[in-house]
């Protein structure tokens, strides 16, 4: 009787204590607030937090909504009532922006196709032809995934009105998609943008004049891959017009495909369609065709090659990436002279690194021999035996690789080895800090793994689908790949390892011996630290 009298006196007491000692959210400063909603990786986990509290809701919107993807027509759709139930200062959030929606035209109903379907603002859709028909979104699974969906005119003028409010945008990526001639009003009306990006799109067509004021655009990088457009001969051509995005004069950063209607204007060869030469570029990767014989004429190799003039117009390059060049480049010694980083193929690297201050080298040869890659270290450490970052691949892994890279270079800062076939022996892991990193006493970044089976990249196909999903031909998986193994996940194994190249390499910081997973410390006296390595979130620019 005495017990039960003593928890009713203290029970009130108890919870009018918890009620005092609850922690005020409030009382932390927003900025604390929002630096941990941003170091969420998942999007999916801010969302929850989200939901817990008006509080948090307040400041973590905000977060979660800088970067946005529209991906369909649909989740545009599920979007738009956010935007209507919140204040105008909300438009003023987003900093990045994907898009991948395409426009319906006239060419699309010229062929009969059953499984076009046209979407409305509010998120009905039609199928062609029983216009009449009116469906309310979502439908089954099996059903969305079987029918293209295209955006109706009012719904794309909604979206390009949508995207022109948004005026902090720094970041604009199409990706897959018919894209309408309102796209080019819509980027003047961004004045911070200052990353676009086109890719796998069917340019809109134009009925106007190419436009000069595109040189006043804000953009700083603009990338241009595979897009479908008129040819040069075309009057008005949309691709031309297109081009004009790259006489932006605060652009550092172009990554574009080379064929003859680009190289004739970014060479100022083309009569048409003058500009002045792309001297501010300081970034550039250019994607030549996979299929080209290089060189397929002798105009190529004289110094009237719009390649070359394209170049000897922009001085200022520092970084130079060559996608797909099957064949060495044939370059006057003035062009580039500032160049300190290159990514290409070993075929062109021995004619860059020659007079021209290269730092910086990566190899995008696959599936070479390690008697190839070692050839081609051997010529490199040749001209540039002071390299700072040399990355590359190789078919099978051979300890081979280790021994030539600390015979040849002594002053590299970070080492790339990537391989799809093989492993590490562990015996080699045991022996790499005394063996081989202490030849490297400036090294700060070691990543060495096995990768899956390469795959040729995609490629359109002469023969590809006007409109809808189906215009890339994608490859088929490869008949001898193999899925890589998993290694044995024993952390304390690997971070005693670690611990052991600390004094014959004392700069090291990130260490990356599979793939998916870095370890990473901050400073010398730091605890190393192992780290899932976040997924692409953006559209791949380069495969």
């Amino acid at each position: 009787m005495e017990i039960a009298q003593r928890s009713l006196e203290w029970g009130p007491v108890t919870l009018r204590r918890s009620r005092e000692l609850r922690f005020n959210l409030q009382n932390l400063p927003r900025e604390i607030w929002i630096s941990v909603f941003e170091a969420m990786e998942a999007p999916s986990d801010l969302l929850k937090v989200i939901r817990t509290c008006k509080f948090f809701y307040s400041l973590a919107v905000r977060v979660l909504y800088r970067d946005l993807h529209w991906m369909g027509p649909f989740l545009y759709t599920k979007n738009v009532p956010f935007w209507n139930r919140h204040p105008s200062s909300m438009a003023l959030v987003p900093t990045s922006l994907t898009v991948s929606i395409s426009l319906v035209g006239d060419s699309t109903f010229l062929r009969y196709n059953p499984k076009a379907g046209v979407v409305e603002e509010d998120g009905t859709w039609k199928a062609w032809p029983q216009f009449s028909v009116a469906q309310r979104i979502p439908p089954s699974k099996s059903t969305y995934k079987s029918v293209s969906f295209y955006a109706s005119d009012a719904m794309y003028n909604a979206v390009t009105t949508r995207i022109s409010t948004f005026k902090v945008l720094r970041e604009l990526i199409f990706h897959w998609s018919d894209l309408p001639d309102t796209l080019f009003p819509t980027l003047k009306l961004l004045p911070r943008l200052r990353r676009l990006s086109i890719q796998y799109c069917t340019l809109p067509a134009m009925q106007l004049e190419p436009d000069p004021s595109f040189s006043e655009l804000p953009l700083t990088e603009l990338t241009l891959w595979y897009n479908r457009g008129d040819p040069e001969t075309v009057f008005n051509s949309n691709y031309v017009y297109t081009l004009y995005l790259c006489t932006a004069k605060n652009l550092h950063t172009l990554r574009i495909d080379w064929t003859p209607v680009t190289g004739r204007f970014l060479s100022c060869q083309n009569p048409n369609a003058p500009i002045a030469p792309l001297a501010a570029l300081k970034d550039v990767m250019i994607r030549f065709p996979t299929t080209k014989i290089w060189p397929s004429d002798s105009a190529e190799d004289s110094e009237h090659d719009a390649f070359v003039a394209f170049l000897q117009g922009s001085p200022g390059i520092e970084r130079f990436a060559c996608v797909n060049r099957k064949m060495g480049l044939r370059l006057p010694e003035t062009v580039m002279p500032k160049l300190t980083s290159y990514s290409g193929t070993m075929a062109a690297v021995s004619e860059l690194l020659g007079s021209r201050p290269v730092e910086h080298v990566e190899l995008t040869d696959r599936d070479k021999r390690v008697s190839d890659v070692l050839f081609a270290l051997q010529r490199i450490a040749g001209m540039k035996p002071r390299l700072q970052t040399l990355c590359f691949a190789v078919h099978t892994w051979d300890d081979e690789i280790l021994y030539a890279l600390a015979s040849l270079f002594v002053d590299l800062r970070k080492i790339q080895v990537k391989f799809s076939a093989g492993f590490v022996p562990e015996q080699t892991l045991l022996s790499l800090g005394s063996v081989f990193l202490n030849k490297f006493p400036l090294l700060g970044t070691l990543l060495i793994f096995r990768t899956a089976p390469y795959l040729q990249p995609p490629a359109m196909t002469d023969q590809y689908s006007e409109y809808g999903t189906d215009r890339i031909s994608r490859p088929a998986a490869a008949q001898d790949a193999s899925p890589v193994p998993v290694p044995v996940d024993d952390d304390e194994e690997v971070k005693s390892s670690l611990n052991a190249w600390r004094k014959p390499c004392p700069l090291l910081r990130q260490v990356q011996l599979t793939d998916g997973f870095i370890w990473r410390r901050a400073f010398s006296g730091d605890e190393w630290c192992k780290r899932a390595l976040p997924p692409a979130n953006k559209i791949a620019e380069l495969y």
